[in-house]
């Protein structure tokens, strides 16, 4: 071989090593980690949907799930501290912010900032003025809406559980009065099944208080709790007075059934988690958050429980044997 058939041999001997040290280079590089902050109503030793969204991340592809580090920044009920975790969350620059409530979600989106969102929200999301739209959107925004309609067929079940009541309070916040129309529908849905109803508004535990505090409060002969935002944070304070009182009173999440209520319909919102995590992840993975489809539920569950906590009278046998769920 001659010098100039040497040289050529060692020159592609170089070459064809080159891939092999760039590999191992590249596998000695640690992989980046996304931040992902939870903004969470309350604190993180007391929130539970916290604690159900940490579970669900083990369904994260394996090369993501050791790249994700998620941090709880407590966005309390109080409007100042929730504007001030906002902007904490975006200042940390996240690679996505989970809003789990409309409130969070309406917060995020107020402060215009370019960081993926996933929220979950009761409420109509284009109404409540998370979203723009449910098809295709500008902000960088994808999430879950737990589709709910139910608060008629809530009172008809209500009437046939406890077919003497005559007088419904309907407990409520704002928010979902606005977003269900509430004040205007629902007296003439009660009308039909022969109820009268009032509808009561408390945004947080003062109000609450104080409207089971009013003297009249105690006179209505059976109540409906909406799975409204304040019943997320105020219901076992509600539903303890009702069972003082002996009062019926339908529910909208069967884990209330479960500790001890009578029956409860709700959308089935079990999926809502795994939704979450396979919306993260196809965001973690670089598809634009405005071209992901808002996820919806498709079922929807009566829960029952013929002997319910002692105070609460039980319902009737006609919706037990009903029920989607018997709890006993």
């Amino acid at each position: 071989m001659d010098i100039r058939q040497m040289a050529n041999a060692l020159v592609w001997m170089a070459v064809a090593a080159t891939p092999a040290i760039l590999l191992q280079s590249d596998s000695s590089i640690a992989p980046s980690q996304f931040l992902v902050i939870y903004l969470g109503r309350e604190t993180v030793t007391d929130d539970p949907r916290f604690e159900a969204f940490t579970h669900s991340l083990e369904r994260l592809p394996a090369d993501l799930r050791n790249r994700v580090r998620l941090k709880h920044v407590a966005a309390l009920p109080e409007m100042t501290r929730l504007e001030e975790a906002v902007s904490e969350a975006i200042q940390m620059r996240p690679a996505v912010i989970v809003a789990p409530s409309t409130a969070t979600a309406k917060a995020v989106r107020d402060k215009s900032a370019p960081i993926p969102v996933l929220f979950s929200s009761f409420t109509d999301p284009v109404r409540s003025r998370v979203v723009d739209s449910m098809g295709q959107r500008t902000e960088p925004f994808t999430g879950v809406w737990m589709e709910d309609d139910l608060d008629g067929k809530r009172l008809e079940f209500l009437r046939d559980a406890y077919p003497q009541i005559r007088t419904v309070a309907v407990l409520m916040d704002r928010p979902w009065e606005s977003n269900c129309n509430a004040m205007s529908r629902l007296p003439r849905v009660a009308n039909s099944l022969g109820l009268d109803i009032t509808v009561l508004l408390a945004d947080d535990a003062e109000e609450v208080q104080r409207v089971l505090d009013d003297p009249q409060a105690a006179k209505f002969d059976a109540w409906y709790l909406a799975p409204s935002g304040m019943a997320t944070l105020h219901a076992e304070t509600v539903l303890a007075r009702l069972r003082a009182w002996g009062k019926p009173v339908i529910v909208g999440r069967t884990q209330y059934v479960v500790d001890g209520a009578p029956i409860s319909y709700m959308v089935d919102i079990d999926f809502r988690w795994p939704a979450m995590v396979e919306l993260l992840t196809r965001v973690l993975r670089g598809e634009a958050p405005g071209s992901i489809p808002i996820q919806r539920p498709y079922r929807i569950v009566l829960a029952v429980r013929p002997t319910p906590a002692k105070g609460f009278p039980p319902p009737s046998a006609q919706v037990v044997r009903q029920a989607d769920l018997v709890v006993r």
